[in-house]
Formats: C-alpha cells, sequence, structure tokens
C-alpha cells in the first residue's frame, strides 16, 4: 500500500529562496490542523481538497495567513511526496 506525505513549505514572499518553516504531515488525518480560509475567516473545510493553488491557508501552528502557490508530487515506489509551497499573506 502506498503511503502520502505532504510537506507545506512555509515561505517569506515569493522571491524566497528558503523556507521560514516546514510542516509535515505523515498521516491523512494529520491535515485536520490546516484550515481553508474564505474572506479572512477561518472554514471548517480540512484536509486534502484545501490543497490547491490559490487558495488561502491558516495552520493552527501559525498565526499568520497563507496563500498556496505551488503544489508539486513525485510518485515513489512505496510514498508520494506532495509539497506545496505556501507565501504568507
Amino acid at each position: 500500500m502506498s503511503k502520502a506525505i505532504w510537506r507545506f513549505k512555509l515561505m517569506e514572499n515569493e522571491n524566497t529562496k528558503t523556507p521560514t518553516k516546514w510542516i509535515d504531515c505523515y498521516e491523512y488525518d494529520e491535515l485536520n490542523q490546516v484550515s481553508l480560509v474564505v474572506d479572512g475567516t477561518k472554514t471548517l473545510d480540512s484536509h486534502l481538497e484545501i490543497c490547491s493553488v490559490g487558495n488561502y491557508i491558516k495552520f493552527e501552528s501559525e498565526t499568520e495567513t497563507y496563500l498556496i502557490n505551488k503544489v508539486l508530487t513525485q510518485n515513489g515506489v512505496l510514498e508520494t511526496h506532495i509539497d506545496v509551497t505556501c507565501i504568507k499573506v
């Protein structure tokens, strides 16, 4: 059975080369620490549906809101890596 690993790379701005922080989710249920933000308000939406370019998200561990800028996936034999690049708003 294949496993997916989500890595959220938190960036200060689009020109930043190195993330200020990484948030890794190794299990699907760990994605509940991420919420979709609409019109400045966190919604009850969570998990993979929020990981689309252009969505605003907020992490339980962070005070800032982030914009999803890029989503890359890499399939491996045992694991799929999903890299989500987020820019601080």
